[in-house]
């Protein structure tokens, strides 16, 4: 479930944010940021997943106008 695999993320030493909706991102949780990660449990609805990444690479080009869209591998 989704609370474990932020634990997992914890535990590994990551700084992690567990949110249910892409407006409770807050920026400066990115301030600094190299790599920012998204799971999600498998009963995360694909939608919100994707209204993440998007609010995610919003705010990543706000941060970095000129910066390009990494590849972002996705699984599951």
């Amino acid at each position: 479930n989704t609370r474990e695999l932020a634990e997992t993320c914890r535990r590994n030493g990551s700084q992690v944010h567990q949110i249910e909706r892409a407006d409770q991102i807050q920026f400066d949780w990115l301030a600094g940021a190299r790599q920012v990660g998204l799971t999600a449990g498998t009963s995360t609805p694909d939608k919100v997943i994707d209204e993440v990444e998007r609010r995610l690479r919003e705010l990543a080009h706000q941060i970095n106008p000129g910066d390009q869209d990494e590849d972002l591998a996705r699984t599951g």
